[in-house]
């Protein structure tokens, strides 16, 4: 697999092992959305990531919440499938 060409979406991003799979993903020079429910925690480091990283305040209970968290992450990396 060639991570550059990976878009990931990692659930609980902003901490723990979410926090190290986002780290290690755009380090490895794929692009990932950090979704979490911790705003000020999530925004700082996708900050810290660059360009490759994203943040949207999700809750994995509620659909609503991850369609919002999925469609804005299609379109900050431009994902048309």
């Amino acid at each position: 697999m060639k991570i550059e060409q990976v878009v990931s979406l990692i659930t609980g991003g902003a901490s723990g092992l979410g926090e190290t799979c986002a780290r290690r993903m755009v380090g490895a020079g794929g692009k990932t959305a950090l979704l979490d429910y911790n705003s000020k925690r999530g925004e700082r480091i996708a900050d810290e990531l660059g360009e490759n990283a994203r943040f949207f305040q999700a809750d994995v209970t509620d659909e609503a919440s991850m369609t919002s968290a999925v469609n804005g992450t299609r379109e900050a990396f431009g994902v048309t499938q």
